[in-house]
């Protein structure tokens, strides 16, 4: 392709640059500031949507021009008298509370002493128009090798942070609407803090902070919305390229590298690009790339604080010589490697990025056909139907393909036995590791009241747990509980089929994994080693750990399973949607588990979720209090770095028990299985839920459209204290019952529905539902008899303390 010079690149629908895309991140990371373009500068103002600076009087300084573009800015408020001040109102009551939980106020309206600006829109080009019109503005050439030599190490650090969006805009060109703005700010009272701007993501307006804690990385989002712009005039999020019609072709190297060919469809249908974006997992490389036969151009580096900030998943950028045009549909073939593979012990395999291994843009449902070469002493599995199975010399060849479109797909590798069942139609395998002893002596934990495990698509591995003492568990053989497990999920796959349809796939394997987690991804399970034992090692005798005992016997195999309909039929749009997949899947499991070991055994896991929901932090706040439940992994911060497993699954599950209490138990049951039918290979909204869910209450219900209940457990936080006192007067067959309910603990506007039940007579009794407010309700009851019993809550209808 003829390649002209930067200067005309602007010009033309598309850039063409006499460097690669690869010169352009290193001109990135590498730039540094102008000392010509240092000037004085007083009452400048950058508006970029909701995000307000004011230079109000300090030093600016301009980087070098990269591509023909100056692309950061250093202001520094360090003169007599020198300030600056950032503004950014959230726009809802949510966001506020977030932002509030982080900097003690609603609103952000922060005095600065200093800002790094990134941007590849018209920042420049604004600020020195306004600097034109103020003559208090002026040159100051004195300080520009002073902030040159301060800032630009700052400049390439940051820069290193955005190479590959930075790259991303520069490469696009004109043919982006809209451009990045990230600056990162310090102040007295907060330290060093990020608002960033970014028109590719759902929600372009971010606040937050990188810090640690206990050595750990985190990047504190305090708060995300859509920009203004994007509420006036909402649109469906298109996301670009999309991709389907995956063949893989990977094969697992004897040091465990795995190296893989994956061909898939794109296409661009919003508008034709230059360059495309997509998401790999870090420990992945993409070595090369070609469209459509064609050699392109692929940059993939180190975006540190732009990984953190999307979840953790590598952003890479594929140029091809020629633009993609809309409404075509292109072959890309991405060669990648990496170690996803680790032993953990003698023939123990596990797989650390199981659901990002491959190259994606967002998850779509689309075919799969998976070809895997592997050692033939090992076994790998995977979801799909096999039709090829071959050995090559000391390699195993397996191909599997896929009956039906999902949307993501894992694989696991070990030295198996076997189980199979089949059951209803559907076919059980489930794996376990030949050397299950060398499995247990890596670790004997002591199990804390469990967490169900991460599911979500970017999610790191849970900690390590520490050590117990030295115990002597009983050690079951490899075999002794395999087919017993086999016949569990089977149950629980024919338990949920039965009330919610079919699942993601016929076939459903299962795997272990080291560890306390596990994963339900379509047709595959990873599933924690202790859920292999009937009796957990390291668990304490006589510890009183019921719900350890029945997390790890019960509960977690019948979640994972769960997750073949919630999430992997049934998906969430956002993530702040993807909560209402861990709780449909874990109220599933809690509905086998009433079904399987009594209703006393579900209290007992509902009970130590609320426990762990009002469990104490360092500063005296309950973990419920970090955030609603719809802010997903927002939650997990350095603040409260376990909310969002207590939240997502603990409170996931009181809501869905909350509702299964004022609808009923046949209502409840039709509700999940019109979800399943009326979302099957859909996204849902958690407004979507509510407005389904609504159709199941019961007439009457003083509140018919779920919008209190909503307002106060799904969008809000509190749990609270309900005390009720009651009083009978008159005689048969003029009884009246008068009854008050208390509320407090929670914040005044909290309000809840409290179930009283009465027993009126042997046998018979009926539920009274009455309001809470921040003052004493009082109820009466018209009864024909005196109660024999009145009491408050005793079937688990309410979340409280």
């Amino acid at each position: 392709m003829v390649r002209t010079v930067l200067v005309l690149a602007w010009l033309l629908p598309f850039p063409v640059f006499g460097g690669t895309a690869a010169d352009l991140a290193r001109a990135v990371r590498e730039n540094s500031f102008d000392r010509d373009e240092c000037y004085r500068v007083r009452d400048l103002t950058f508006l970029k949507e909701d995000i307000r600076v004011y230079l109000t009087d300090g030093y600016l300084i301009f980087s070098k021009p990269v591509a023909g573009r100056r692309m950061a800015a250093v202001f520094s408020a360090d003169v007599e008298g020198g300030d600056g001040e950032v503004i950014l109102l959230p726009p809802d009551r949510a966001e506020r509370r977030s932002l509030a939980a982080f900097v003690d106020a609603p609103n952000l309206d922060e005095h600065i002493r200093a800002a790094v600006l990134l941007f590849t829109g018209d920042v420049y080009d604004q600020l020195k128009r306004q600097m034109a019109d103020n003559p208090a503005n002026r040159k100051a050439p004195e300080m520009g090798p002073v902030l040159d030599e301060q800032w630009s190490p700052v400049l390439r650090n940051l820069g290193t942070s955005y190479q590959v969006r930075l790259t991303l805009d520069l490469l696009a060109g004109p043919a982006r609407a809209d451009h990045l703005f990230a600056g990162m700010f310090r102040s007295n009272n907060l330290g060093n803090f990020d608002l960033v701007y970014d028109p590719d993501n759902l929600e372009q307006i971010l606040a937050g902070q990188l810090t640690t804690r206990e050595n750990r990385l985190f990047f504190d989002v305090w708060t995300s919305f859509p920009a203004r712009s994007s509420r006036k005039k909402p649109t469906p999020q298109v996301h670009d390229p999309q991709m389907s019609d995956y063949r893989i072709d990977a094969t697992v190297a004897p040091d465990l590298t795995l190296n893989a060919i994956s061909r898939v469809k794109v296409r661009v249908t919003a508008a034709s690009i230059a360059v495309a974006a997509f998401e790999i997992a870090r420990e992945m490389s993409v070595t090369e790339v070609r469209v459509d036969g064609v050699a392109a151009e692929v940059l993939q580096a180190e975006s540190t604080r732009l990984n953190l900030a999307r979840g953790g998943n590598n952003l890479f950028l594929v140029a091809p010589v020629e633009p993609l045009h809309a409404g075509r549909e292109y072959e890309f073939e991405f060669h990648h490697s990496g170690k996803v593979i680790h032993e953990a012990g003698e023939r123990i395999y596990y797989v650390s990025s199981r659901g990002n291994w491959y190259p994606a843009n967002g998850h779509r449902f689309s075919k799969y056909d998976l070809t895997f070469h592997f050692p033939r002493d090992l076994d790998l599995v995977s979801a799909g139907d096999t039709v090829e199975d071959r050995t090559e010399g000391d390699m195993r060849v397996v191909r599997r393909r896929i009956s039906a479109p999902v949307r993501i797909v894992g694989f696991n590798l070990g030295d198996y036995l076997h189980a199979k069942l089949e059951r209803g139609g559907y076919e059980v395998d489930v794996c376990a590791n030949r050397k299950i002893e060398s499995a247990l002596q890596m670790r004997a934990p002591v199990m804390p009241p469990p967490m169900p495990p991460v599911v979500g698509l970017s999610r790191r591995r849970p900690d390590a747990l520490e050590a117990g003492p030295p115990i002597e568990p009983h050690i079951p053989s490899p075999t002794e509980n395999l087919q017993t497990l086999a016949g569990e999920v089977a149950s629980a796959m024919e338990f949920m089929a039965a009330r919610f349809g079919p699942p993601a796939l016929p076939h459903l394997t299962v795997s272990p994994i080291p560890g306390t987690f596990g994963q339900g991804f379509p047709g595959l399970i990873y599933l924690s080693t202790l859920a292999y034992f009937k009796t957990i090692p390291g668990a304490r005798v006589g510890g009183g750990n019921a719900s350890s005992e029945l997390f790890f016997q019960d509960v977690l195999q019948a979640h994972e399973t769960a997750h073949q309909w919630w999430g992997n039929r049934v998906t969430p749009a956002t993530y702040r949607d993807n909560w209402l997949m861990e709780a449909l899947a874990n109220y599933s499991a809690l509905l086998y588990l009433e079904k399987r070991r009594g209703t006393r055994s579900m209290e007992i896991m509902l009970e130590n979720y609320r426990d762990n929901l009002l469990a104490k932090n360092e500063v005296g706040q309950v973990v419920d209090s970090a955030g609603p439940i719809v802010l997903g992994t927002r939650l997990e911060t350095s603040q409260e770095p376990r909310a969002w497993r207590t939240i997502t699954y603990g409170k996931g599950s009181w809501i869905m028990q909350m509702l299964r209490g004022r609808m009923g138990d046949q209502k409840f049951l039709a509700l999940l299985a019109e979800i399943s039918k009326r979302y099957d290979r859909k996204d849902i909204t958690t407004e979507e839920f509510r407005l389904l869910a609504a159709e199941f209450v019961p007439p009457k219900s003083d509140d018919p459209k779920l919008e209190s209940f909503f307002e106060q457990w799904v969008y809000g936080t509190g749990i609270p204290t309900i005390k009720l006192s009651w009083s009978v007067k008159g005689a048969a067959p003029n009884v009246r019952l008068t009854g008050t309910v208390t509320q407090s603990g929670v914040d005044e506007d909290f309000t809840a529905a409290v179930p009283v039940e009465i027993a009126v007579s042997k046998g018979h009794t009926m539920t009274q539902w009455v309001r809470s407010a921040n003052v004493p309700t009082t109820f009466t009851v018209a009864l024909k008899a005196a109660p024999m019993k009145v009491t408050l809550d005793p079937h688990y209808g309410l979340l409280r303390k």
